[in-house]
């Protein structure tokens, strides 16, 4: 039997054929279902087909001959990633839950049942690559399919456990892991990939926020102080995003229903819009902290700067740039745009790169 690896398993294509592949190249592999979230008692209006996803990932261990488990992680979940979400929607601020289940959730839970079962390795189904670099450290790198990278949401890993992190389908393109399940008659081969947040699939953030917050109408006002309407609450809305009756909007004008009109700032329960092409939409910097560095870098050394590109979101264009230590509060970073991008919202993550390689990464704290 060769060595032992813990990998988790979703229920979907991915992790499936990573199983599959783990287990031709001789590992002892233990499949992991994570119950993070049900329909039940913690979070009225927000659903997952949990029992469903457990009844795939079984099928595939099945086929593979390997156990599985089911552990259940709800309550950890609720605390660790639906509580601080819900909190920084209501303070105005625009999380990302997904980065926060892998950091607190998926991985310490991973980790922990490989040190309780003596496996030296764990593995998911992430579009991601671990790379030992000449310097001995470990690198993390985009996966080979772009178009299904997710490098975007794993800048929090330490070296620690990216020297014990295997993904299998890192270098693989998704038509080519899909094609592996086929051939090897995975009931999941042609499933839907599942979109949202972490562990609750398909459901929308916004209903997920209608189901927790109570309506809070406040004005609408198009820049610079010109008031034009009313909202449901601004925590139903971020950075960017367009303002229109089918939100819950009202306009007091009705040619102002036909306009394009995009958030571009928040004043407590107050949403500042501006038309399209406004430069009030566009940042020049973000400043970011709770900054991860995964090497030991240039940037890392306060007062340094160097060029690099960074991602504002899963999957979006990655923009040039140079990352500046602020030198005035500890571990606070800039990224100053080589050119005027989207401007973001407070409580996002951006996420740094040097080519393939992630850099590291940090959340926002403004953006201008």
């Amino acid at each position: 039997m060769g060595k032992r690896v813990v990998l988790g398993m979703s229920g979907g294509v991915d992790s499936s054929v990573a199983a599959l592949l783990l287990k031709r190249q001789g590992w002892d592999v233990v499949g992991v279902f994570i119950k993070g979230f049900t329909n039940s008692r913690l979070l009225r209006g927000a659903k997952c087909n949990w029992l469903q996803d457990r009844k795939d990932a079984q099928r595939v261990a099945a086929i593979l001959e390997i156990p599985i488990v089911t552990l259940d992680k709800e309550r950890e979940y609720f605390q660790k990633v639906i509580k601080p979400m819900l909190r920084l929607y209501s303070a105005n601020q625009t999380p990302n839950p997904d980065i926060d289940c892998n950091t607190f959730v998926k991985f310490p839970v991973l980790f922990a049942l490989a040190k309780k079962l003596g496996a030296e390795f764990v593995a998911t189904g992430h579009y991601a690559r671990a790379v030992k670099a000449k310097t001995n450290e470990w690198e993390l790198h985009m996966a080979r399919d772009k178009t299904k990278d997710q490098s975007y949401f794993l800048y929090t890993l330490t070296q620690k456990e990216l020297s014990k992190l295997i993904f299998p389908i890192g270098s693989l393109k998704k038509g080519e892991v899909r094609e592996i399940a086929r051939r090897n008659k995975f009931p999941n081969w042609n499933k839907r990939s599942t979109r949202g947040v972490c562990f609750i699939g398909e459901e929308r953030m916004k209903e997920i926020l209608r189901a927790k917050f109570r309506a809070k109408p406040g004005k609408i006002v198009l820049a610079p102080r010109t008031l034009v309407g009313t909202h449901p609450g601004a925590m139903f809305f971020t950075i960017g995003e367009r303002v229109r009756e089918s939100k819950g909007c009202k306009f007091f004008h009705k040619e102002l229903r036909k306009e394009r009109l995009y958030v571009v700032g928040k004043s407590g329960n107050e949403l500042i819009v501006d038309r399209a092409g406004s430069k009030l939409l566009l940042a020049k910097c973000v400043f970011i902290r709770k900054v991860n560095f995964i090497n030991s870098y240039i940037c890392s050394r306060a007062g340094s700067s160097c060029k690099l590109k960074a991602r504002v979101r899963n999957l979006s264009e990655l923009r040039e740039g140079k990352l500046l230590n602020e030198g005035k509060i500890r571990n606070r970073w800039v990224f100053e745009f080589s050119k005027q991008t989207e401007k973001l919202a407070s409580g996002q993550s951006l996420v740094v790169y040097e080519g393939s390689r992630v850099v590291g990464g940090g959340v926002v704290s403004k953006c201008e």
